[in-house]
């Protein structure tokens, strides 16, 4: 396949179809190892510009790192990685698949996202005609992709239809394969697509931040173990079935995690991806503080940045109190004077 058939049927799907498309999978990739890429900037313009989620195989180059393929290693879309679902239905059994490819990016990304089942799976054969099969069995992560692809479709009766607090649920409710106090894996990455979790254990908003040092506070109560998670767009301009002419730098917004005394208890402060996680080491009522470090000034919007937050079930957005001052002065007081001000 020709990147510019992906395009051009992408550009079909949203715009043309019948039916446009909620959810887009592409079981397809490139070159291995790949860093920040055309095809994945067209991909980041996609979910950015036009609202669609996306789900992209990370490839099949494992067990070394540094594999995952183009244009899984977009920023804004999924990258799937595969699992050995053993056939049954304990996921703890289950297995990283060995040809899944391994992160981090070319570029040093965290890439893939998340983990799905991918080895053994029935799916519709693409040479059905004449006496073959209808179905075939296939192993790989162009199998494990349409698994997210359809949690997408699952969530929007829920109202989640923004692909950024999307990606944000799934990875914060995905099941930490490597430990309780895993955070992103190179093979894994933020965890086992876990959607029974995404729907009843899992709270998320999206809202703005609207400059350098601009913050919102979430709050709640977590366990020991418990995560939250902040997802933002990398942004680029859609501009059809071509390549993106304009590309950004991404915003740096970080997670701090505090107790209600105000104590620090973690952070995620990293500069190249467009996900943050905190993983909490105590459990009790908790504030988590969302941070506008560095945001990117964009033509016609200057800094401003959407992002999408995730924590466990309960958490409310937090609103600052409303401080106000009542003032009594004296009557007119000749200059230079002194006078008393009473709160």
């Amino acid at each position: 396949m020709y990147w510019s058939d992906a395009m051009e049927a992408i550009e079909w799907a949203i715009f043309s179809a019948p039916d446009d498309a909620d959810s887009i999978n592409l079981s397809y990739g490139g070159s291995p190892g790949s860093g920040d890429t055309p095809m994945a900037r067209f991909l980041d313009s996609v979910v950015d510009g036009e609202y669609a989620p996306i789900a992209v195989s990370a490839g099949n180059n494992g067990p070394s790192g540094t594999t995952v393929s183009e244009p899984g290693v977009a920023y804004n879309i999924m990258s799937v990685a595969a699992s050995d679902d053993k056939n049954d239905w304990d996921p703890f059994t289950d297995t990283l698949a060995s040809f899944s490819s391994r992160g981090p990016t070319g570029d040093g990304r965290s890439k893939p996202d998340i983990t799905a089942p991918g080895y053994d799976i029935m799916s519709t054969n693409a040479f059905w005609e004449g006496a073959n099969p209808d179905l075939v069995s296939m192993s790989g992560t162009s199998m494990a992709a349409p698994h997210i692809a359809g949690a997408y479709l699952l969530l929007l009766p829920y109202g989640i239809w923004r692909p950024m607090e999307m990606k944000a649920r799934l990875i914060n409710s995905a099941l930490k394969m490597t430990g309780a106090w895993a955070t992103w894996d190179a093979g894994w990455g933020w965890g086992y697509a876990r959607l029974i979790d995404a729907k009843y254990q899992t709270a998320s908003f999206t809202d703005s931040l609207s400059g350098d040092g601009d913050y919102d506070f979430y709050t709640g109560t977590v366990a020991q173990y418990d995560r939250a998670s902040l997802v933002w767009n990398r942004h680029a301009t859609y501009q059809g079935p071509h390549y993106p002419w304009n590309y950004y730098a991404l915003s740096d917004v970080d997670l701090h995690l505090y107790d209600y005394s105000g104590t620090w208890w973690a952070g995620s402060a990293g500069v190249v991806d467009n996900v943050e996680q905190v993983n909490s080491p105590f459990s009790g009522p908790a504030v988590v503080k969302v941070y506008a470090w560095d945001l990117t000034s964009r033509p016609n919007i200057g800094e401003y940045e959407e992002y999408a937050f995730a924590a466990p079930s309960g958490f409310v957005k937090a609103q600052p109190p409303n401080l106000q001052v009542s003032l009594s002065i004296p009557s007119p007081v000749t200059t230079g004077s002194q006078f008393t001000v009473y709160e």
